[in-house]
């Protein structure tokens, strides 16, 4: 299973911003103490996606109480960040697609998803029924 928060254009088209993909597996597997942050352009490749991969200090993982997943996004620049702590940021110089792909109206998705090739699919001890809790989402905008 995989958490994720992220936004799609309105209108379809070029872009995605994954505020936070969580793969949910259990300790000693790969991912369980990770949270990525990803930009892509489109599906076919036009451009490589960017993103990363942030683990989580020993003890913690997403999964494990609340954290906060931000995203400051501004025309020139996108910053991430877990409990108020930078972890990764796109800028036109990093990006040279940034500005031309980010410049419209995006939705915003929250969705638990079960199986596909990242993370697999379910097994004997995949718990079901699964949960994704999200305390709240806080959307601003700057004038």
């Amino acid at each position: 299973m995989a958490g994720v928060l992220g936004a799609r254009p309105t209108e379809g088209g070029t872009g995605e911003i994954d505020v936070l993909e969580a793969v949910g597996s259990g300790p000693g597997e790969s991912q369980f103490d990770k949270a990525h942050q990803t930009i892509w352009y489109d599906y076919v490749g036009t451009h490589e996606k960017q993103g990363q991969e942030h683990s989580f200090p020993a003890g913690q993982e997403p999964g494990e109480g609340m954290h906060t997943y931000t995203v400051d996004w501004s025309p020139d620049r996108i910053v991430w960040y877990i409990d108020d702590l930078p972890v990764y940021e796109r800028t036109e110089d990093t990006t040279g697609w940034l500005a031309s792909t980010f410049d419209k109206p995006f939705y915003l998705r929250v969705n638990l998803a079960v199986g596909g090739s990242w993370p697999g699919d379910p097994t004997a001890d995949t718990r079901f029924p699964a949960t994704y809790d999200i305390d709240y989402v806080r959307v601003y905008q700057r004038t």
